[in-house]
């Protein structure tokens, strides 16, 4: 064509060469054509004509590449494809069969409709020479037909003319617009505002579009991401077909794209993030365990995870063909703030104490809430990220401050109502949050051409937007971004902030759950009667339901959770244990010679459980705590002086074993018994005193 016009002279009479085939080249056959039209005088009858047949030709060539395309690509081919990717919504892959045909449909599309715009402009420039040289006084009524197409371009693609935001007309043209994107090429953009009617043709997909073209693909909004580049391309290319003198603003072009995001594709898409993010967060599997973790984590993670943080990559990954609108952004970091609430809901029935009145509000449980926040979750905290070397220090602040809590404030049945798949729920919970957390910072992306729509001064000054097609990612390719500017940042690292903090929580929960567990196990445990008439050969049923609970909490967490996790929940076991045995020994109320054999039973199971766990486990100390009432007073007073135990615990030691000498004792002797209690006890206060 530009060859064709650098050498076009329509200063001169044009004469026909009657030894070419004036076929062979289109633009000199329609010069001949128009030439000959206007010596007939027939130029303007010939242009009225073509402006009215204008739009039945280009709805035939709009369905002419329709058929073409469709016969390339097979509607049995395509349905089959579409049934093997159900689940899919955007097309992930080069080879993906929605991408093949739709890349088809618009390059040979956009080819037709540059080589229609080239012919006219062809016709623009010889009949507006005609006009110079013949002095046309009304030249602009014959030299209109490029505008006229124009104005069809903007119909069948997009409508190109600026949109102004304080016409009356705005809503007749906003419906128009939609009209024109979702119809004239079908499968570009869904109809999101029109109600589907559910049929048992659900699952065929439908024939005809609106405007009777065929329809190739399922509509979607993801569509929009194959869609932008070669329409902006041919738009591209458009620009230096059209010619100069015509009444046409170009600067257009962007204001019009801009304004078709905010106020028709917006709409659409914020519907389809939150329809369909709505049914990842409400799907009855939601927060059970994806069969197919293992494809995407290490440990196993919430389907409901999976689907989401697909979901957010896929409206991210289109994201990145559209201006850097921050209205676009927030709406993806609105459904990520949507779905910490819901784990954060999950997280409150997983911990919630059991109620008898359904219509009473759950209290958490004891765990929980110590995990919330106080002392103890600081604590718990702390030691959840410790070095190894400051372990140690720290589960003994932890053990003493929990002892010192549950003696004040027992721990209730409804506090410890241990449950398996609780446990691994919340294992799953928290290896999920951290995951999604992880994989949503890597899309976290400072754009220099960050706008925002929805405040007035971007709004006011939208065309200064910078569309391209070159530079950025390729779609298709692994790199994904969500587009930020300094404040939506702010609001995206708070949100994966609350992911991490809710994990912690999760965690924190976990490590008090099994501390809550042995302190409430070993409690029971003590209560028992230990004055018994006969040897008992098995441990106490407290005992024996603690340690089914760990055997079950021990696997469920090796299963879910990494090593340091796991580290963090079994290391400091032991010592609470041998704690709790010690200094809540005045729960007994009495014992004798094979109540203390049962004891020493409960505790030596209690360690070898411990074992499986940690192999280095030591219950010693408990053990020889309750050594000392077979022994006697005397090595009570000796364990004083070596200063094994606390005073307050060799008091209650000392108490049981003169008690039960008390109670073997002739009637006489009591009062005997009695009085040697009292100057053990002196003795031991004495011992202290001295230290």
């Amino acid at each position: 064509m530009y060859e064709f016009l650098e050498s076009l002279d329509t200063s001169v009479l044009m004469v026909e060469d009657t030894s070419r085939n004036p076929e062979a080249n289109t633009f000199y056959y329609i010069q001949l054509l128009i030439e000959s039209l206007n010596r007939m005088a027939r130029l303007d009858v010939a242009i009225d004509s073509l402006e009215q047949r204008m739009p039945v030709e280009l709805f035939r060539v709009v369905e002419k590449s329709h058929i073409e395309v469709d016969q390339r690509h097979p509607s049995a081919i395509r349905n089959n494809a579409k049934a093997a990717q159900a689940q899919v919504n955007y097309p992930n892959a080069r080879d993906d069969q929605r991408t093949l045909v739709l890349h088809d449909l618009l390059a040979t599309l956009y080819a037709k409709l540059e080589a229609i715009a080239e012919g006219h402009r062809v016709a623009h420039d010889v009949i507006s020479g005609i006009s110079k040289r013949e002095k046309l006084g009304d030249s602009g009524r014959l030299t209109r037909g490029f505008e006229e197409l124009w104005k069809l371009y903007q119909s069948e693609i997009f409508k190109l003319a600026e949109l102004d935001m304080r016409s009356t007309d705005l809503a007749t043209e906003r419906e128009d617009l939609e009209f024109i994107l979702k119809a004239s090429v079908p499968g570009l953009v869904s109809s999101g505002l029109q109600n589907s009617v559910k049929s048992a043709e659900d699952n065929i997909m439908p024939d005809r579009s609106a405007t009777g073209h065929k329809l190739l693909v399922t509509p979607s909004v993801f569509n929009m991401a194959i869609l932008l580049p070669p329409s902006l391309s041919f738009l591209t290319r458009l620009r230096d077909v059209v010619p100069r003198t015509a009444d046409i603003e170009f600067s257009t072009l962007t204001a019009f794209l801009d304004d078709f995001l905010v106020n028709v594709f917006y709409p659409q898409l914020e519907e389809t993030i939150v329809d369909q993010c709505a049914q990842a967060f409400v799907e009855a599997d939601a927060f059970q365990e994806d069969p197919k973790w293992r494809l995407q984590s290490q440990k196993p993670i919430l389907k409901g995870t999976l689907k989401f943080h697909g979901l957010i990559e896929a409206f991210c990954r289109m994201l990145d063909h559209l201006p850097h609108d921050q209205a676009f952004s927030q709406l993806i970091l609105t459904q990520t703030r949507t779905y910490y609430d819901k784990c954060h809901d999950w997280y409150n029935a997983l911990v919630a104490r059991g109620q008898l009145n359904s219509e009473a509000k759950r209290s958490p449980k004891m765990a929980a809430a110590l995990a919330d926040q106080g002392e103890v979750s600081d604590l718990a905290q702390r030691l959840s990220i410790a070095e190894r070397e400051d372990r140690q220090a720290l589960i003994e602040q932890e053990t003493t401050l929990l002892l010192k809590i549950t003696s004040s404030r027992p721990i209730e049945d409804a506090d410890v109502s241990f449950d398996r798949r609780s446990i691994a729920g919340l294992c799953l919970l928290y290896s999920s949050l951290r995951w999604l957390a992880a994989k949503i910072s890597k899309l976290r992306y400072i754009s220099d051409h960050a706008v925002d729509s929805s405040r007035r001064s971007s709004r006011q000054n939208h065309h200064h937007r910078r569309w391209t097609i070159a530079g950025g990612p390729d779609p298709l390719s692994d790199t994904v971004y969500l587009p930020l500017n300094q404040e939506t940042a702010e609001t995206f690292d708070a949100t994966v902030a609350s992911y991490h903090r809710l994990a912690a929580v999760v965690l924190r929960t976990l490590h008090l759950e099994i501390r809550c567990r042995f302190i409430h196990g070993t409690t029971k445990a003590l209560r028992a009667p230990y004055l018994l008439e006969q040897p008992y050969n098995d441990p106490d049923t407290s005992i024996l339901a603690l340690n089914t609970d760990l055997i079950a909490f021990d696997e469920t967490i090796a299963v879910h959770l990494q090593q340091r996790p796991y580290i963090y929940m079994t290391n400091g076991l032991a010592h609470l244990t041998d704690q709790a045995l010690t200094q809540n020994a005045g729960l007994i109320h009495g014992m004798n010679s094979n109540g203390c054999n049962r004891m020493q039973l409960n505790v030596l199971v209690l360690q070898q459980n411990l074992k499986n766990i940690a192999a280095d486990t030591s219950l010693a100390r408990a053990a020889r705590f309750y050594e000392l009432f077979e022994q006697g007073p005397d090595a009570i007073i000796d364990a004083a002086q070596e200063n094994l135990f606390p005073e307050d615990q060799l008091k209650v030691m000392m108490r049981l074993c003169v008690a039960a000498r008390a109670g073997e004792a002739r009637s006489g002797m009591q009062q005997a018994l009695q009085k040697g209690l009292d100057e053990y006890l002196e003795l031991l206060s004495s011992t202290y005193s001295k230290k």
